[in-house]
């Protein structure tokens, strides 16, 4: 486009100078749009992730927090189990659905006298109900299991861990015994 422009200035014999200067600061100034454009488009997409990341958190609080009240565990204790399962190799979600599948085996054993609690926790000196006959909550028997697995090898701590539904993160959570977990 510029040259057609600048073949008519030369036919028509005008100075093209203040032309030159102008279309060079046009171009600046569109470079300038671009750049606050840019800029523009950085911060809402920062404010979206901003906002995604705290919606995600509430979420994830909630369900922690539900979850933790319908199996009777203190919330700020299951958090930190979760935080403790994740520095020995696991994850929070694996540990989530270990407590919640130890409880379901427990209250199985408890009501039904079978399930795969019922062929475990026996053989291994735990009762998933206490003294007031009461069924236990699953940290509880959780600490139970860790002094036990302490001192088995990998593999009889995971064949134990898979009957009563712990993840392969939280059986390595639990070899480690109840010292180690309180420091993680």
């Amino acid at each position: 486009m510029a040259t057609v422009i600048d073949a008519l200035v030369v036919t028509l014999g005008l100075d093209n100078k203040e032309l030159k200067k102008g279309v060079k600061e046009a171009q600046g100034q569109f470079s300038n749009l671009a750049k606050i454009a840019g800029a523009a488009l950085a911060v809402v997409g920062g404010i979206g992730f901003f906002r995604n990341t705290i919606v995600n958190y509430v979420e994830t609080a909630d369900a922690v927090g539900k979850l933790s009240a319908a199996l009777g565990i203190n919330v700020e204790e299951f958090q930190a189990w979760g935080g403790a399962a994740v520095r020995a190799g696991g994850s929070v979600q694996g540990f989530q659905a270990s407590v919640g599948n130890l409880n379901r085996a427990m209250q199985e054993y408890a009501m039904t006298g079978q399930g795969p609690a019922a062929q475990v926790l026996p053989r291994l000196g735990i009762s998933a109900v206490s003294a007031n006959g009461r069924l236990k909550n699953s940290i509880t028997v959780l600490r139970q299991l860790a002094t036990v697995m302490q001192g088995l090898g990998n593999a009889q701590a995971m064949a134990i861990g898979q009957k009563l539904g712990l993840d392969a993160g939280t059986v390595m959570l639990l070899q480690q015994g109840n010292q180690a977990i309180d420091k993680l």
